[in-house]
C-alpha cells in the first residue's frame, strides 16, 4: 500500500520545517523504515493568505496551491496536507481540482477541542484566519475571539517575529495567552502555524494550549498508518 505524504509546505517555511520535525519526533520508530514517508512540495512563493483575503492583494494564493496538489497528486500521494490554518480558507477550492484527499488543519483541530467539551476556546490566529471564520464553521459559539489590541500582537508576533526568522519574547507571548486565561478560557487554539514554531522556540508547553500544527501532524503519523510515540 502506498503511504506517501503529499506536502504543501513553505506557508510560511519555518512552521513547514518544524512540521516534519514534529512528524519525526511524535513517530514510534525503532528504525527509519518506522517512519513516514513524505514528499514535500516547499511553495515558499505562494502568496500571502491573509492579504488576500482583507484584500490587500490580488494574487489568489490558490493558483499555487491547487498546482503543487497537482503535483503531489501525480506522485500519487495516499493524501496531502497543508500545514497552514489560514490556508484553510482555499480548503474547497483546492479539493475541487484534485481527487487526493486533503486534511483541513482547522476540521482535524476542531476535532481534538471538541473531545474535550470544552465552553469557552480562545483562538490566536492571523486576521484572515479570524475573519474568514474557518475556525467558526466547527466551533461556532464556543470561540473567544481577542480584542483588536491582543490581536495586533498576536499578528506581530506572526509576521514581526516568525516570518522574519526572529524569535518573540517569551514574556509578549505569556501576556497574551494570560490574556485568554483572564476572561475564562477553558482553552487556545494556537491556530497559526507560525504560533506553533514559537511555543518551541520559547519551550512553552501547556495542557491549557491546543497547538493546530501537533494535531496535524498526529493525525498524519496514524493516517500514514505509523504508530505515535
Amino acid at each position: 500500500m502506498n503511504n506517501l505524504v503529499g506536502v504543501i509546505g513553505g506557508l510560511g517555511p519555518s512552521a513547514t520545517a518544524y512540521f516534519m520535525k514534529l512528524i519525526i519526533d511524535l513517530t514510534k520508530a525503532n528504525c527509519d523504515q518506522d517512519n513516514v514517508d513524505m514528499l514535500v512540495c516547499q511553495y515558499s512563493s505562494i502568496p500571502d493568505r491573509t492579504s488576500y483575503i482583507l484584500e490587500k492583494s490580488t494574487s489568489n494564493p490558490a493558483h499555487k496551491m491547487i498546482e503543487a496538489a497537482k503535483l503531489l497528486e501525480r506522485e500519487k500521494c495516499k493524501f496531502i496536507v497543508i500545514p497552514c490554518n489560514t490556508a484553510s480558507y482555499f480548503y474547497d477550492e483546492i479539493i475541487k481540482n484534485v481527487s487526493t484527499e486533503v486534511l483541513n488543519i482547522a476540521e482535524v483541530t476542531s476535532k481534538r477541542v471538541l473531545e474535550k467539551d470544552p465552553k469557552k476556546v480562545g483562538i490566536m490566529a492571523t486576521d484572515g484566519t479570524i475573519i474568514s471564520g474557518v475556525y467558526d464553521k466547527y466551533l461556532n459559539n464556543l470561540l473567544f475571539k481577542p480584542n483588536q489590541e491582543i490581536q495586533n500582537e498576536i499578528m506581530s508576533i506572526i509576521y514581526d517575529d516568525v516570518k522574519r526568522n526572529q524569535t518573540p519574547s517569551k514574556e509578549r507571548f505569556s501576556k497574551i495567552i494570560n490574556y485568554f486565561k483572564e476572561n475564562n478560557c477553558d482553552y487556545i487554539i494556537t491556530g497559526c502555524t507560525e504560533l506553533s514554531v514559537a511555543l518551541i522556540e520559547l519551550n512553552i508547553n501547556e495542557d491549557f494550549i491546543i497547538d493546530s500544527l501537533t494535531v496535524l501532524a498526529k493525525e498524519t503519523i496514524l493516517k500514514a498508518g505509523k504508530q505515535l510515540k
